[in-house]
């Protein structure tokens, strides 16, 4: 019995015996990420070539930021220019200090409270104009916050730990909004089987189970995990699918080689 499926699994082999029946798919990585750029743009740098290991964080791959860093030093400038602050508040301290002065001549009878109002009032703007301020120069930090984040959007790094192995741009080239993927990276700390398993054969398994899987190009059993067991039969083959990893930190399997799990209790 073969049945074909258009999913990871490339084939379901059934291999009847007087024991047994095997099923067969093939290991892929645990995670396949293609990493992207967040904006368009020419490539400035590569840091990675095919084969190699990166770690989370690891810089792949920077677009040129030259006329956006220096914007960013522009308004980092700005924003860490406070002088006009310090002569607002300097200003709003002395016209804090004469309404003082003149609030306590109007109470020996020397001052007029109309003097007294308008010392209020110059008090009050000088005080906007200190928080007005103070509103500019936070605005200009935001501005370099986002600044920041755009440049670190033209910056792609690796969200994982694994082999990169792919590289789709070099340096001078010019990546679109179209098309932002350019590298990608793979997570072989463990493999992944898929099978597609008829309905009797899949509930002899459980999440968390290990189960003994064979390699026949290495002629070699291993002994793996179940990931997840489908809540759902395809309706169009009924069949359930079934993953299961494979520990691989030593890096002693391949992916992409065959993998044969036998269901003891189904019948051909």
């Amino acid at each position: 019995m073969c049945t074909t499926l258009k999913s990871t699994v490339i084939s379901l082999l059934c291999c009847a015996t007087a024991h047994a029946v095997e099923f067969e798919s093939f290991t892929e990585p645990l995670h396949t990420i293609e990493a992207a750029v967040g904006e368009p743009g020419r490539v400035f740098e590569v840091r990675v070539r095919r084969g190699d290991t990166v770690e989370p964080g690891d810089l792949l791959l920077a677009l040129d930021t030259g006329v956006l860093e220096t914007s960013r030093r522009a308004a980092q400038a700005r924003a860490e220019s406070d002088a006009e602050l310090k002569s607002l508040e300097v200003e709003l301290r002395l016209r804090q200090e004469r309404l003082e002065k003149l609030r306590a001549l109007q109470q020996t009878g020397a001052g007029s409270a109309e003097e007294v109002r308008r010392a209020e009032a110059d008090r009050d703007v000088e005080q906007l104009r200190v928080e007005h301020a103070k509103a500019e120069l936070q605005q200009l930090r935001i501005e370099v916050d986002e600044m920041d984040a755009r440049l670190e959007q033209r910056r792609v790094r690796s969200p994982i730990r694994g082999l990169v192995t792919e590289v789709r741009h070099e340096v001078g080239e010019y990546v679109s909004a179209l098309e932002p993927h350019v590298a990608t990276i793979v997570d072989l700390s463990q493999l992944r089987a898929t099978f597609y398993l008829p309905l009797d054969a899949a509930q002899e398994f459980n999440s968390g189970q290990d189960v003994e899987v064979r390699l026949p190009e290495f002629d070699r059993n291993v002994v793996g995990a179940v990931e997840h067991v489908g809540a759902v039969t395809r309706a169009d083959s009924g069949l359930v699918r079934v993953d299961i990893l494979l520990n691989n930190e030593h890096a002693t399997l391949r992916s992409g080689v065959r993998v044969r799990l036998a269901a003891p209790n189904h019948a051909d």
